[in-house]
């Protein structure tokens, strides 16, 4: 029972936090598309690679586009970012 009271937390911190950054006219927020070559990339760096963790294709992509845009900070609640060499905002 407390794992899902701790769950819903930190969903109910995170929709507020989405629902700042929607509502906000903030340029730095940006959009990808998923194509073949990031998917292909996500995969072979990082599911391949850490194939002893258990990232989701999700994870994998996010991880990648992290990499490829030089980010060293994630806004995440999931340990998977650390275990993956990003720092946690959240």
């Amino acid at each position: 029972m407390r794992w899902r009271c701790e769950r819903r937390a930190i969903f109910s911190r995170a929709a507020v936090a989405g629902s700042g950054l929607r509502s906000s006219s903030a340029s730095c927020i940006r959009t990808c598309c998923v194509g073949p070559e990031l998917l292909h990339e996500a995969v072979a760096h990082w599911l391949e690679r850490y194939a002893d963790q258990r990232f989701s294709l999700t994870d994998a992509v996010s991880f990648e586009v992290m990499r490829r845009e030089r980010l060293k900070t994630a806004f995440a609640y999931d340990r998977d970012f650390e275990t993956a060499g990003f720092e946690l905002l959240a």
